[in-house]
């Protein structure tokens, strides 16, 4: 049941996650949310830094589209999409589409990779009635996958999960939100992915850090040869 304190109430969330050949994966979210009170929109906070297995995963997250206005901004080891118009307020049913990239999310072990995914998230103030998230992935077979609902560490197996080489589904079997997510696990048959195209993709996108270096070096470089004192030397 929801609260009648509860400004809306998301209905249905459901996850779409492709497996990319570089080891990133791109996740298409729909949201669709019944607002009982006048709101601008929503607030989508997404785990980008988390643990796994013992292991922290420091991932990587680019938004690609949202069907409606967004403000993109870090709070954290979150990001936060912050959704809707200022000048407007949405009541009633409103549905939210959110497609984003993230890399640096795909762990390798000795005997397999495996995609540890948080699906909806626990930052949300609202009741999740129905969650599902289904994964694609057309260049790593699939050896197994578990899925996990409730509060951060609960080991509730979600309602109904199957999967075969190549696509996985997951349903939560209860309403999740307010504090509780539902995490999927999906285990890859090993050196099918190119780990090596994700590194170049990082090296690119990170190219301005080494840039921002060198004046440093060069300002080193000049007082070394010219600024120092002559008995320093």
């Amino acid at each position: 049941t929801v609260s009648a304190q509860e400004p809306y109430v998301i209905d249905n969330f459901n996850s779409e996650i492709t497996i990319n050949k570089d080891a990133s994966i791109t996740v298409k979210e729909t949201i669709d949310v019944s607002f009982m009170e006048n709101r601008h929109g929503i607030y989508r906070y997404i785990p980008v830094v988390y643990r796994a297995n013992g292991e922290v995963i420091n991932s990587k997250l680019q938004v690609m589209s949202v069907n409606h206005d967004y403000e993109v901004s870090r709070d954290g080891d979150l990001v936060q999409i912050k959704i809707g118009d200022p000048d407007k307020y949405v009541l009633g049913q409103e549905t939210y589409e959110i497609t984003y990239r993230v890399r640096n999310v795909i762990r390798q072990y000795d005997d397999h990779d495996e995609l540890y995914w948080n699906v909806a998230g626990d930052g949300w103030d609202a009741q999740i009635s129905a969650a599902k998230a289904g994964v694609e992935s057309s260049y790593a077979n699939i050896k197994n996958i578990q899925c996990f609902e409730g509060l951060v560490g609960a080991d509730t197996k979600c309602d109904a999960l199957s999967f075969d080489s190549d696509s996985a589904n997951f349903y939560a079997g209860k309403p999740i939100g307010n504090g509780r997510d539902m995490t999927i696990v999906v285990a890859l048959e090993k050196n099918q992915l190119n780990y090596v195209v994700g590194v170049a993709d990082t090296l690119r996108d990170s190219w301005g850090y080494p840039v921002a270096i060198v004046p440093l070096l060069l300002m080193f470089v000049a007082w070394y040869r010219r600024g120092r004192d002559s008995k320093y030397i």
